[in-house]
């Protein structure tokens, strides 16, 4: 098994979870060059507000959307990371993620078979997009695209320096689809 540099690990796990911003990838010797990553930042759009708006599947874009449930978005991102950790990654990525296989093999082949992911803390979740279709019966359908900071811990037996702890941290971006009931409003 080749030897595993700490930011090859650490674009791995996050990569998992779909990352809004990447992890180079580089060898032992030039790790203490790098010693600051970039920060990135959302770049605001405005919104054209004469534009009809998309309606796919008969869904409306909701003009502020409402936050997800901060327990339904921890429990998400604690299955998608035991996924990781089970070999099981396959389910939680979306049909389009990017060189979807190839996250997958390189996982399969690279990654040691002890390594651990885990959650150490959910900053915060934003909603980024949210839709919302009614299905009758005072039903909704609400689907949503929401952004989470995410604090991950990386846990293996490096051959050469021993136990090896990597803590690290990153946005990740994941769908929810929830069916809820209308509830009415008092006068």
């Amino acid at each position: 098994m080749p030897a595993f540099t700490r930011n090859k690990l650490i674009g791995l796990a996050t990569a998992a979870l779909v990352l809004v911003a990447g992890t180079p990838s580089m060898n032992m010797s030039e790790q203490a060059e790098a010693s600051q990553y970039r920060k990135f930042n959302r770049i605001r759009v405005p919104v054209d507000k004469k534009k009809p708006e998309a309606k796919p599947d008969g869904f409306t874009q909701v003009a502020r959307p409402i936050p997800l449930p901060r327990r339904l978005s921890e429990r998400f991102i604690k299955d998608v990371v035991r996924a990781w950790n089970t070999q099981k990654l396959n389910t939680y990525l979306a049909g389009n993620f990017n060189d979807r296989q190839r996250l997958l093999d390189t996982i399969r082949e690279d990654v040691p078979r002890d390594a651990r992911l885990r959650v150490t803390g959910v900053q915060g979740v934003d909603v980024l997009l949210q839709r919302v279709k009614g299905e009758g019966r005072g039903y909704y359908k609400v689907k949503s695209v929401a952004a989470a900071r995410v604090r991950l811990r990386i846990e293996f037996q490096d051959p050469a320096a021993g136990f090896t702890v990597i803590n690290t941290s990153g946005e990740y971006i994941f769908d929810v689809a929830l069916r809820v009931k209308r509830v009415k409003r008092q006068p």
